[in-house]
């Protein structure tokens, strides 16, 4: 099977920080060896850029950066 990985490393719209290190945490893990492992062919086709909080100013406390998600998630349904 044919695997393209995409990192997503946001953590917009979160109460806490941290969430943004998962595709880090998953790359430090060694997914792409061992995908490969069990004979797939693994490409990383890198991150998809979202801007960090402390660079943006919430415009609305009901949907914290709200748009700043939502162009995150288009571009990356745009790359999917």
């Amino acid at each position: 099977m044919d695997i393209r990985v995409l990192g997503v490393p946001m953590d917009l719209g979160a109460a806490r920080r941290g969430t943004d290190m998962g595709p880090s945490a998953i790359r430090a893990a060694r997914l792409e060896a061992q995908l490969e492992e069990l004979g797939h062919k693994v490409v990383d086709a890198g991150n998809i850029f979202s801007h960090e909080a402390e660079t943006r100013r919430v415009k609305d406390e009901g949907i914290r950066f709200g748009h700043e998600i939502r162009r995150t998630c288009e571009t990356l349904a745009r790359r999917v």
